[in-house]
Parts: structure tokens; C-alpha cells; sequence
């Protein structure tokens, strides 16, 4: 014990099963798989190998990779140091990559070969960083401080490296824009994911014989938490995708008897409509679990009577390190709802001055449990906003029925405010996603200077299908108060979505903005 805390690292799992299961496969990444037991050993050599090369407890070390086996091993490998990863999204551009990178400081970056150029770029930028390891066959780059990542892995200690930490000591900060455009890195501790995990384990009913195939990045709090974090802890083995490729993921799915589907609703929603999961075989599949954006319940039955097991959905984010809430696997599940809070998490629902709400009443959800983060890297108002009271205010509204389950019903600032009424999108998605003709529907606001705002519907239409703008209002209009009503419809081929899926609503409210009469 120090300072009245228990130490804990949670790297130590990936040692436990190593020497529970030395030989099974841990993780498959397109042609090249490693065993539990390789996979200490690597990160093993990678911790050490920081150590020799000056990295100490506390440093904050970034991680530029795709998701991959090398990705793995450099997380690992860090946090076993009591060094900090902060992971970056591999889709990020050079201005972008600064902005994160400045302001976490980082003393070292692991970065892929094909991304190396951008690190390259930005290095004049970034007086903090002194080393930089290039993965990918051995590569550096022509900068004082550059050296191979493989050479690093290749060091073998002579014994393993595991420094110990408080519960509260960070073990990452993963950078969360959302949908704002605005990056704040959220500081996640030991102890947060060890709770989380265990947490997604209890709820999920996960077990070593489970197998996967992960397509959610790894630079994000799901990909960590859910998929790699929870299956090195049971000691299950997981099929790495850097991204989605859907014929790749079927696949995948029927080579490896996959028990397990996660992912996004765009996931479940391509399972469902597209025509090629009918020539693969996918009967090992025994559930699927949803999270990341909001699932209709015209998906959520869909896929279920589709593929005959149950789509469970999960609420979560990456300032609770994952999991907040989750329907029972074997219990009641409640379309259109979220669940039950897990059992390290409490959730409340709040008016604006933090007040609880009655069940059953709309409000701002908040959150409060070990999983929570400590606050936003070198942002005190931030954290001091988001934190407030003691509460997670996650921007959400939510409400709690009478039984406890969770409904999302949309992001606090998506709400619109028309001619007085609160319209929240989720609604009216939801009943445009009942037209036989809708593949995908997006709903913003547009300034109206009469009624304050106006619902704005983007539309997919589903291949070889038709409908006009016109017979989409009419259909609100049937089935929806008149103000909740869409009051224009704008036709697109595929909406912009973040890294994990998530349609990113600000782009659709300037292109609503842009076509404002």
C-alpha cells in the first residue's frame, strides 16, 4: 500500500495469462499471430527497452500505429514501465497530430512507417519530443532520436519489467474530440480499467473460448477497453482488422469461428442490408453487442431476426473508460434502451442545476464510479465543468424508467429548441428509419428565425429504392407532433463519419446552415 491505496498495474493481466495460457493464440493480425506468451515476451523487451533508452515512470509516450500486433505490444509495453501511452488516432492529419502531441508533451512516440513522414514534418513543432521509435521493418527517420521499434522489441531482459502504481496513477490519456472537433485528452487510470474490464466481463459473460473479430481501433477507449483490455484478462483470442472491410470481416468471422460480433450500429446495419453475409458461414455466432452510436429498434430487430441471437447494446464513453450501462445478455432487454448501469457505475438523471429528475423525466445524464477519469490533461476548467459535484456530466440526455434501464434519447447539444419545444433528432431518426425506402437518416438543426430552429433530415435511401422529399415530410407529419416535424430532406450517397463510425452531425449542420433559404 502507498498513500492508502492498493498498487496495481494493469499490464500485470497480460503476465497472468501468459502464464495461465503460454501457448494459445492471443491475437491474429492479417498474416502473423502471437501467442499469450510471445506477446509478454515482446512487451517485456519493449518496457525494457524504453527503460534503457531513459523512459521513466509517469513519462507520457505516444502511439501512431494502425491497429496491429505492434500497436499491442507498445501499449503494453509502456504502461508496464508506469509510463503513460497516449494513443493517436492513425487517421489524423499533420496540424492535427500537433495539436495532440503539443499539448500532451510527450517525451518519446512508437509510430508506424507509413505515418512516419507525418511525424517527420511536425518535429520542429514539438520541443518536448525527444525520441522517436519507427515500427515497420526496421525503419527510422533521419532526425536525432530515431531508431527502430523492432530493434527495441528484439532487446530480450533478463527478467520481466512491471513497475507498480496506485489505482489512481494514469495509464492513459486517450484524446476525445467526439463530434466537437475540440481534443481533450482524458486521463484513465489503472484502477479505471480494471474495474471497467472486469465490469464488461461480469455483464457481457465473457470467457476464454470466446473469438472475435475486431474491427473498433485500438486507439480508441472501446477498441482498448472492450477488445483488448477484457480479452487478455480471460485469456480469449482476437482477430485484428485496422479497418472495415466487409468481405476481409466475413471471412475472417467464418475462418476463425467467431462466437462474438461487436461494433457500431453502421456494423449491424451492413450485416443486416447487405446481400453479402448470406455467402458466409456465420453459425458459430452466439451474440453481438452494440455501442459507440445510437441502435434503432428497427435495427436492433432486424439483426436479431436476421441472424437468430441476441444484439445487446452497451452505453459508454471514453471519460468512463467504456462501459456505463448494458442489457443483461440473459435477462429482459429493452429495445430502444441501454440497459442496466454496471455494477462499478452509478447514473443519475439531472435538471441544469443538478437536480435529480423523477423517473422516467428527461435529463442530463451523469455518472459516478472508480472507471471515471481523473480529469482532461492540462485543462482544469474542463475537468472542472465535466466533473462537477463529483459527477461525470457526460452532454447526454437520458432518462431511467421505473425498472432502472437507461434510455439515451440524444446529445445534450443536439437537442433543437423548436418555436419552444425541445426536439431531440434521436426521435424523429427513429421513426424515419420505419420508411421502407430509408437506409440511414441524420437529423440537424437549421436556424429559423421564426421558429428558432428547424428539423433538417439527411437521407440514404436503400439501393434500387425511391422516395421524395416531399413523401418523407408527409410520413413525419403521420407520425410525429407537428413542431418534432422534418421541415426539408437532403439526399446523400454516405454521411461523414468519425474513425469509429459515428456521424459527425457538425459537418451536416454546416451543410444545413449553407442551404438555409
Amino acid at each position: 500500500m502507498t498513500g492508502g491505496y492498493p498498487l496495481v498495474n494493469v499490464a500485470a493481466y497480460l503476465s497472468q495469462t501468459a502464464r495461465r495460457l503460454p501457448t494459445k493464440v492471443a491475437f491474429v493480425a492479417r498474416q502473423h499471430q502471437m501467442t499469450f506468451g510471445q506477446l509478454s515476451d515482446a512487451c517485456d523487451a519493449c518496457a525494457a527497452g524504453l527503460r534503457d533508452a531513459g523512459i521513466q515512470k509517469g513519462d507520457r509516450v505516444a502511439i501512431f500505429e494502425p491497429s496491429g500486433l505492434d500497436f499491442i505490444v507498445a501499449w503494453f509495453g509502456v504502461v508496464k514501465l508506469g509510463a503513460i501511452a497516449v494513443p493517436v488516432n492513425a487517421m489524423l492529419k499533420g496540424q492535427e497530430v500537433t495539436c495532440i502531441l503539443q499539448n500532451a508533451r510527450v517525451r518519446a512516440i512508437i509510430v508506424h512507417a507509413g505515418l512516419a513522414a507525418i511525424i517527420k514534418s511536425i518535429l520542429g513543432n514539438l520541443p518536448c519530443l525527444q525520441q522517436v521509435f519507427v515500427s515497420g521493418g526496421g525503419a527510422t527517420i533521419d532526425a536525432a532520436g530515431s531508431r527502430s521499434f523492432d530493434d527495441l522489441i528484439n532487446f530480450r531482459p533478463r527478467e520481466s519489467v512491471l513497475v507498480e502504481c496506485e489505482i489512481d496513477d494514469v495509464a492513459t490519456i486517450i484524446y476525445t474530440s467526439g463530434t466537437t472537433g475540440v481534443p481533450k485528452g482524458a486521463m484513465l487510470t489503472h484502477g479505471g480499467f480494471e474495474s471497467n474490464v472486469r465490469d464488461i466481463i461480469h455483464v457481457l459473460e465473457l470467457t476464454e473460448e470466446m473469438v472475435r473479430v475486431s474491427v473498433t481501433p485500438l486507439f480508441h477507449v472501446m477498441g482498448l477497453s472492450v477488445n483488448l483490455l477484457a480479452s487478455v484478462m480471460i485469456g480469449a483470442t482476437i482477430i485484428i482488422q485496422p479497418r472495415l472491410d466487409l468481405d476481409e470481416f466475413l471471412q475472417a468471422n467464418q475462418q476463425h469461428r467467431a462466437t462474438m460480433v461487436s461494433g457500431a450500429p453502421a456494423l449491424h446495419h451492413l450485416l443486416v442490408h447487405d446481400p453479402r453475409p448470406s455467402r458466409y458461414d456465420l453459425s458459430s455466432w452466439r451474440m453481438a453487442t452494440s455501442g459507440s452510436a445510437p441502435l434503432s429498434p428497427v435495427l436492433l430487430r432486424q439483426f436479431e431476426e436476421k441472424y437468430r441471437i441476441p444484439l445487446v447494446e452497451c452505453y459508454g464513453l471514453t471519460e468512463a473508460t467504456t462501459l456505463v450501462s448494458c442489457n443483461p445478455v440473459h435477462g429482459t432487454r429493452k429495445p430502444g434502451s441501454v440497459g442496466l448501469p454496471v455494477p462499478g457505475s452509478e447514473v443519475r438523471i439531472v435538471d441544469d442545476r443538478d437536480h435529480e429528475v423523477p423517473a422516467g423525466e428527461p435529463g442530463e445524464v451523469v455518472v459516478r464510479g472508480p472507471a471515471v477519469m481523473r480529469g482532461y490533461f492540462d485543462d482544469p476548467d474542463a475537468t472542472a465543468e465535466a466533473l462537477r459535484g463529483g459527477w461525470l456530466h457526460t452532454g447526454d440526455v437520458g432518462r431511467v424508467d421505473v425498472d432502472g434501464y437507461l434510455y439515451i434519447l440524444d446529445r445534450k447539444k443536439d437537442m433543437l429548441i423548436c418555436s419552444g419545444f425541445n426536439v431531440y433528432p434521436r426521435e424523429i431518426e427513429d421513426v424515419l428509419m420505419k420508411h421502407p425506402a430509408v437506409q440511414d437518416a441524420a437529423v440537424v438543426g437549421q436556424p429559423d428565425a421564426k421558429r428558432g430552429e428547424n428539423p433538417i433530415a439527411f437521407i440514404i435511401l436503400k439501393p434500387g429504392n425511391q422516395a421524395s422529399e416531399n413523401e418523407l415530410i408527409q410520413y413525419c407529419r403521420t407520425n410525429l407532433a407537428d413542431y418534432k416535424a422534418i421541415k426539408a430532406v437532403r439526399f446523400l450517397s454516405e454521411f461523414p463519419r468519425n474513425a469509429n463510425r459515428k456521424v459527425l452531425k457538425r459537418e451536416l449542420r454546416e451543410i444545413a446552415r449553407a442551404a438555409r433559404p
